[in-house]
C-alpha cells in the first residue's frame, strides 16, 4: 500500500509540473531530490 501512496504521489507531482509555465519547472536534479523525499 506505501508503493501505491508513493506512485499515486509522484504522479500528482508530474501533473502537477506539467502545468507550470516552462520556466518555472525544476531542474531534472530537483525532481530527483524530491521524489527521493517522498
Amino acid at each position: 500500500s506505501n508503493f501505491y501512496t508513493r506512485r499515486s504521489l509522484e504522479q500528482a507531482y508530474l501533473e502537477a509540473l506539467a502545468q507550470l509555465p516552462e520556466d518555472s519547472v525544476p531542474s531534472p536534479e530537483q525532481r530527483w531530490l524530491f521524489l527521493g523525499t517522498l
